[in-house]
């Protein structure tokens, strides 16, 4: 079983990735993880409230359900499993 990284932010290009990896490989065993990284500056966080991390939080989750949904209508493939990652890092670093 393959497993692909996927970095997503919501853009037509992001889609287009996600699109591109489905079918390049359709014929194949693969667990795809499509991530999410929101990069907050620990010293914002302390001033920020609890309210709206967990608004930024909700927001994130909604939009990768949304994409998930869309792409598991769009790919009826039985080898393709898709799960969702959200982290509060650098890209590099989740």
């Amino acid at each position: 079983m393959k497993n692909i990284l996927i970095p997503v932010d919501f853009s037509d290009n992001s889609w287009s990735s996600i699109v591109y990896a489905v079918k390049l490989f359709k014929d194949q065993l693969c667990k795809f993880y499509l991530l999410h990284t929101e990069v907050l500056d620990p010293e914002a966080i302390a001033t920020l409230n609890d309210h709206y991390l967990k608004s930024i939080m909700n927001d994130a989750n909604h939009e990768l359900k949304e994409i998930k949904q869309q792409i598991e209508a769009c790919n009826h493939n039985a080898n393709h499993e898709f799960i969702t990652v959200l982290k509060f890092q650098q890209l590099t670093e989740a």
